[in-house]
């Protein structure tokens, strides 16, 4: 392809490198995308449930905060872990069972150990220091 040494064409030129680069990464990794039936979203209701969930309390805790690329990033890492922890087996009161498995035990491929999050006051979701707002936005996710 010949074109001029416009900004916007090497750009292109070179994302669409990267691009082909990926695909090629793929394929060597032989990674397959499985479709479900249109109009099947039936078949996906475990993560389709988590997605309506998550969009539901975000826009419900989001809606008055102003919140840039980074802090957004933050939170959604932070939405993350509260769904990875959730048991997905029952749990018990005995000490003796063995620990509860949740989605984070089968990514990790480890038990579940965790850094305590912080305790944090009603008023800390105004508060002008960003990582407190957010962690304390992550905090109030699934009251």
């Amino acid at each position: 392809m010949y074109s001029d040494n416009g900004t916007n064409l090497v750009s292109g030129d070179s994302e669409l490198r990267k691009s082909i680069k990926n695909w090629k990464d793929m394929l060597q990794q032989e990674i397959e995308w499985h479709f479900n039936p249109p109009l099947a979203s039936h078949m996906s209701g475990s993560w389709e449930r988590l997605i309506r969930s998550t969009r539901t309390i975000l826009k419900a805790l989001v809606k008055e905060q102003l919140l840039n690329d980074e802090q957004l990033l933050t939170l959604m890492a932070e939405v993350e872990k509260i769904l990875n922890d959730r048991p997905i087996t029952p749990v018990s009161d005995d000490p003796n069972d063995p620990s509860v498995l949740t989605p984070k035990v089968f990514l990790l491929m480890k038990s579940n150990s965790d850094i305590p999050g912080g305790i944090f006051k009603k008023t800390d979701i105004y508060a002008r220091r960003r990582l407190k707002q957010v962690q304390c936005l992550a905090n109030v996710f699934w009251r």
